[in-house]
């Protein structure tokens, strides 16, 4: 029985000890064509030439000398639009010195202005109170013998109670005038009124 079992062993040890040789010998040769593809394909630096990009075609003088020129054309252009923003860039320097100097004479201007006319209205003032303090027949001596736009002025500053009897001591034709030229500047103060709106 032994004999049998050794005699049925042997065949089934040979055919699994020949399936292994065979899996490690396969793996060997594996191994070696991967090793010798590898080395194949470090040994070539270029790409295979499938891969490679087709050469350029060939460009003849004249096409290269007509590119320089335009190139050369475009740098000139360039050059010169370079050169255009650096006066344009000096000039509107220039000009906001200038429109900053305007504004700056602007604000002067109107300061003194406005200076001059607090002056001015100070100068009335004192004028009003001065006539008003006087006699209005006194008062009326001297209204006949201003100008109209400076007696119109100490009038319009003058309260109505001190000058209604100034005009009434002075002559009726001057008193016509002045009143015809006070109801003429009020009507011009409403229409500047109303413009300004």
């Amino acid at each position: 029985m032994t004999s049998r079992f050794q005699f049925r062993a042997l065949p089934v040890f040979c055919a699994v000890t020949a399936v292994a040789l065979a899996v490690k010998v396969g793996n060997v040769v594996i191994s070696v064509s991967d090793l010798a593809v590898s080395e194949a394909v470090a040994a070539t630096p270029e790409a295979p030439p499938r891969m490679r990009p087709p050469p350029p075609p060939p460009v003849d003088t004249d096409t290269l000398e007509a590119l320089a020129k335009r190139r050369a054309e475009l740098d000139k252009r360039a050059e010169e639009i370079r050169e255009r923003e650096i006066v344009l860039e000096a000039t509107e320097k220039r000009v906001d010195e200038k429109i900053a100097r305007l504004r700056e004479i602007e604000r002067s201007i109107e300061s003194a202005n406005k200076q001059r006319d607090a002056e001015e209205e100070a100068r009335i003032k004192s004028l009003v109170k001065i006539y008003e303090a006087m006699k209005p027949k006194e008062a009326a001596r001297v209204f006949e013998q201003l100008e109209m736009p400076v007696l119109l002025t100490v009038l319009e500053g003058m309260k109505e109670l001190k000058s209604a009897p100034i005009l009434a001591a002075m002559e009726p034709g001057k008193v016509k005038a002045v009143t015809v030229a006070l109801a003429a500047r009020g009507e011009r103060k409403q229409e500047h009124a109303a413009a300004a709106r």
